[in-house]
């Protein structure tokens, strides 16, 4: 507890003076600029491990940037806009209403009267009764609110949608200033038309996209929400972002009047009616290869009245769906004309009439496997090409488990049926399923496993290799039917198109999702030309991570028209259609633009309440060209041109982003539409993005936070339990590629030790070092070890690795320290005083990219520094530095590869000697002995086989090698063994060594370095004695040493 104390202490004093000198306000000057940026958080509550994880690699890189002494710009603001607050509020107030407290419903009544007397408008809510409403949240909104330490005198304030917007955000910024967060709090707003100025932002924005022509009107298929009303988008759900609508054509199938079969289905509708059978598909270009028609026995099917003599047998399901797809009959959207229900085995055996197909009636059978949720519940059955209807198909025929007598199918009507060749596959031919099925045994439709295979198979080369030879467009590609073929069967009303959400999505207001058809107004996403400038824009700007790019091709791929108007929730008007509302993903693409004036246009105000210029002259003018859409500046601004000029120059100064970090679920939206947009309002690519970088989501304890399970940490609570830097420590461990990072709490608990440690050992270093001339090995070593690591930790930063950087500037550099005390404690020496001190200053400024209040204590308060750590850069050439003194990096590796050899020497000194099962005592003692060179025909053989280069791993070395000592090094035959195992043991040490292992002379004493790292030798070896000597000066006469080389010394042990 005194560590944290001690630590918070710290960050306490730091903060305040960051604050006091407003260091972390940005401002135009001939420095090179860097701007990062993170995706303003959502005020419905309060940020949340999850929000600091992301917000951190902004921070981390704008720390990075500061000490490369560039003007580093880190903005900040709130979300507001969109459906959940909104949601939120209405939820609560219904909450108020049915609480049996009077003064509660009396507050909310009183509220509601004041939100008339203001006349805010917030978008219609309409309300409708859903059983899937508790799906959303198993707590009320009352009760959400006071978990978050909302007292409950308060909570009836929040049903004004407005007291949000106002409560939140001074609650994020305070635990984001606490965080240390290197933020310029001049910028922060908060969005929605609360903010006068953020709405003409918007409104230019999207008047510009319209003027361009990226923004259409009609009507088009979109995720929707039959509680609110309107389409429910990525932000506005509480489950399912990201999930898109599946597009399906549903053929009719006509169930045939006059059959005797179908007698009992007609008997339930009227005399004119007609009833068909949809069979929802994906594969439209096979449809003349239908034998029958698959239901489920046990299914639940209604017959839904479409128009007025058009009945259709479907699942609730896609019958649900369709009434927002005007199939329902005239009825209002959401409505169904439902005529009965009945179940699927009463379809069984009637007779159908289907498009395309040869046949004139195909009969309707069972099939289990259909599920209810997916398209229709009615399934077209080809055969020859798909192998599920083929086994199910050959079940039937064959009888298979009884299930002729089971469903009371009438085989008469299906053993005639003949299976039609449809598309021919090359290297199959015709009727693919049937063949594989026949081919790899497939027994019956339950045979899963090869069905699933032959499936992959037989779609993929048949879609995109096929013929077709069969049907309207025979003779041509399969994958150039699809459209066609549609196209027809919806021409000729034999079909009509049908979509549903991929998978369940739920709306923030608690009901399940549908696709409805509504005109809306749409970005035109995936339009060629755009697209094309978006995937330009995409290859030049940087991803950090292949995985990433490919992600973002991906969705430039998929991504098409995206709806932008809304109904309900707060956010700016459409300019030039004000009964809808911007959606909040739409509004959020380019407001980086926004953070470079936000300061001068709000006058540090958040609500935009001091803007100095009038609002009537804010207008699509103004942005032009403090946006740099035009050169010309509008007369109307001449009296307060000075402003306007400060706005532009910090734009133009400012822009392009350099970093945007989010998480990579956002990639599927916010990020590509980040690019969309820019590349759409600025021609300029000067002004598009320069790097994007996504992480995972993350993990707390290995498990996915949770607030029902318990497993969760507000910002808040984090910072004050592990103090800001050491939550920062394990930000940065938690990880940095996209995959889930994994916040620890005992990495936490563990950093805040680890970094009071870290201050002890600075002081303490800085407390024994002294001003000394000479220098020895250990010193060079040291200065050499540290400019290596420093140069590791600025390249891994640069690249936002920030915990690999950590690793080098924190736990390596920590080990470095350790080993140069050893060294000098070992010699009677005192570090050097310079070396200590440059090596403190490297520490503390790399450290200060993720833990700056540490970085600021050693800085300031140790090295006696009278101006911030931030204010003084590191120096620019740390990779020239650590290229120049490498040797002496080598020289340590040198050693510690020759320790691991004399550890070998140990580990087989206590080995018992041959014959015997004793256990020689472990050696006291060890006498090393060094030979400064090779004799002249071992450094032949090494020159030799230098010279093979990669050669020298072919089998045929050694060979090659022996001639030549023989030949020309004056070797005989008696000495071939003796040769033969030096060529073999300098062979397997260039394997392990590489080229160094060849060396003839060391660049450096050996007895003197070894000398010097006694300590070392005497730890790894466990002894209490080291003696060095060079062969021919100690007692061991120096034929007994002859197996000693250059860099590898030989050990007795007495």
């Amino acid at each position: 507890m005194e560590a944290r104390n001690i630590l918070q202490q710290i960050c306490n004093k730091y903060q305040a003076e960051w604050e006091a000198e407003k260091l972390f306000e940005a401002t135009p000057d001939d420095r090179k600029k860097y701007m990062v940026t993170f995706p303003y958080p959502y005020m419905n509550g309060k940020l949340h491990l999850g929000h600091l994880f992301t917000a951190s690699k902004c921070d981390f890189a704008a720390g990075y940037h500061t000490i490369k002494g560039e003007n580093v710009l880190f903005p900040f603001a709130f979300h507001v806009t969109g459906q959940p607050i909104c949601g939120a509020a209405k939820k609560l107030e219904n909450e108020l209403k049915n609480k049996n407290n009077d003064k509660d419903i009396d507050i909310a009544q009183q509220i509601n009267s004041q939100l008339i007397e203001k006349d805010i408008v917030v978008g219609q809510f309409r309300s409708k009764k859903s059983k899937a409403v508790s799906k959303a949240s198993g707590k009320s909104q009352y009760d959400i609110l006071k978990d978050l330490g909302i007292p409950e005198q308060e909570i009836p304030n929040f049903i004004d949608p407005y007291y949000w917007v106002d409560y939140f955000p001074p609650i994020c910024k305070q635990d984001m200033m606490q965080f240390g967060g290197r933020i310029d709090w001049r910028r922060n707003f908060y969005t929605s038309d609360k903010n006068p100025c953020y709405d003409k932002f918007i409104r230019w924005q999207f008047n510009t996209l319209k003027r361009k022509g990226f923004i259409k009107f009609g009507e088009r298929f979109t995720i929707w929400s039959p509680i609110d009303q309107q389409p429910c988008l990525d932000h506005d759900r509480a489950s399912g972002e990201g999930v898109q609508s599946q597009e399906y054509t549903i053929v009719l199938t006509e169930l045939l009047k006059n059959e005797t079969n179908n007698a009992k289905i007609y008997d339930l509708v009227n005399e004119n009616d007609k009833i068909y059978l949809p069979c929802a598909t994906l594969r439209p270009e096979t449809m003349c290869g239908q034998t029958n028609v698959w239901v489920k026995p046990d299914g639940e099917y209604y017959l839904y009245r479409i128009e007025e003599n058009k009945v259709i047998v479907s699942g609730q399901h896609a019958g649900q769906n369709m009434a927002y797809q005007h199939q329902n009959n005239g009825k209002p959207i959401g409505e169904t004309d439902v005529v009965c229900q009945i179940l699927g085995q009463e379809l069984i055996n009637c007779l159908v009439k289907a498009p395309l197909t040869p046949l004139s009636q195909i009969p309707v059978l069972p099939l289990l496997t259909i599920l209810m949720d997916k398209g229709t519940g009615v399934v077209t059955s080809v055969p020859s090409d798909a192998p599920d209807d083929y086994a199910a198909f050959m079940d039937i025929i064959n009888n298979n488990d009884g299930v002729v007598e089971k469903y009371n199918i009438d085989i008469n009507l299906v053993k005639n049926i003949e299976i039609i060749d449809i598309i021919e596959i090359p290297e199959i031919g015709v009727g693919a399923a049937r063949k594989l099925c026949i081919e790899r045994g497939v027994k019956s439709q339950h045979d899963k496993e090869k069905l699933k295979e032959i499936k992959d198979i037989c779609y993929k080369q048949g879609f995109y290799e096929g013929i077709m030879i069969a049907g309207p467009f025979s003779g041509k590609k399969v994958q150039d039917c699809k459209i066609l073929c549609r196209d027809l069967l919806i021409k000729e009303g034999l079909a009509y198109l049908y979509a549903e959400p991929e998978s369940i999505i739920m709306s923030r207001s608690g009901c399940e999702c549908v696709v409805a058809l509504t005109e809306q107004w749409y970005l035109d996403y995936g339009e060629e030309v755009w697209k094309q400038k978006a995937q330009k824009a995409l290859a030049s700007l940087d991803t950090f991570s292949d995985e990433i790019r490919k992600q973002f091709e991906r969705v430039l791929d998929w991504l098409k028209q995206w709806a932008v108007s809304r109904t309900f929730g707060l956010g700016t008007k459409i300019p030039w259609d004000e009964k809808y509302i911007i959606e909040s993903l739409s509004d959020s693409t380019i407001y980086n633009a926004y953070y470079t004036i936000a300061h001068i246009l709000q006058n540090d105000s958040l609500d935009a309440s001091s803007c100095p210029i009038p609002q009537n002259l804010i207008n699509d003018e103004f942005f032009d060209y403090i946006f740099d859409l035009t050169k010309i500046c509008p007369d109307t601004l001449t009296p307060f041109k000075d402003l306007v000029e400060e706005m532009r120059a910090s734009f133009l100064y400012f822009y392009p982003v350099n970093l945007r970090c989010s998480g990579k679920d956002l990639v599927n939206n916010h990020l590509t539409f980040f690019i969309y947009t820019h590349v759409a309002i600025w021609d300029d690519v000067t002004k598009w993005p320069l790097g994007i970088r996504a992480n995972g989501h993350l993990l707390l304890n290995d498990e996915k936070m949770s607030k029902s399970s318990g497993n969760f940490l507000t910002a808040e609570e984090a910072i004050i339990k592990y103090t800001p830097d050491g939550v920062r420590f394990a930000l940065a461990d938690a990880g940095d590629a996209g995959d889930d990072a994994n916040f620890k709490t005992e990495t936490a608990d563990q950093a805040i030790l680890k970094i009071t440690q870290l201050l002890k050992a600075s002081q303490n270093l800085l407390d024994i070092s002294e001003n000394r001339d000479n220098t020895v090995t250990s010193d060079h070593v040291f200065q050499a070890q540290m400019f290596d690591a420093a140069s590791k930790a600025d390249c891994y930063f640069e690249r936002c690795r920030f915990r690999d950087g950590m690793l080098a500037c924190f736990g390596e550099m920590n080990k470095i320290r350790e080993l140069y005390i050893q060294s000098c404690d070992y010699q009677n020496l005192k570090p050097i005083r310079k070396f200590s001190v440059q090596f403190l200053e490297l520490q503390a400024k790399l450290i200060s990219v993720v833990i700056p209040h540490t970085a600021e204590e050693i800085w300031q308060a140790q090295l006696k520094n009278p101006k911030s750590i931030m204010k003084s850069p590191i120096q620019d050439n740390l990779a020239e530095l650590a290229r120049s003194t490498s040797k002496y990096i080598k020289i340590y590796t040198s050693i510690c590869a020759s320790i691991n050899r004399l550890k070998i020497r140990w580990q087989d000194s206590l080995k018992p000697k041959k014959g015997s099962k004793d256990i020689p005592q472990k050696p006291k003692k060890g006498v090393i002995y060094v030979a400064t060179e090779f004799e002249n025909w071992q450094a032949g053989v090494c020159d030799f086989l230098r010279d093979l280069e990669d050669g020298i791993l072919e089998k045929s070395a050694a060979g090659l090698c022996r001639v030549h000592a023989m030949e020309k090094l004056g070797m005989e035959a008696k000495d071939s063994k003796r040769l033969m195992k030096f060529i073999a043991d300098m062979i397997g040490l260039y394997k392990i060594e590489g080229a160094d292992a060849l060396v003839t002379k060391m660049p450096y004493d050996e007895k003197v370095t070894y000398l010097e790292y006694q300590f070392m030798i005497k730890s790894s070896l466990q002894l209490d004695v080291v003696e060095v000597y060079i062969i021919g000066e100690g007692p061991m006469p120096a034929e007994k040493c002859s197996a000693a080389a250059p860099g590898r010394p030989i050990i007795f042990f007495e």
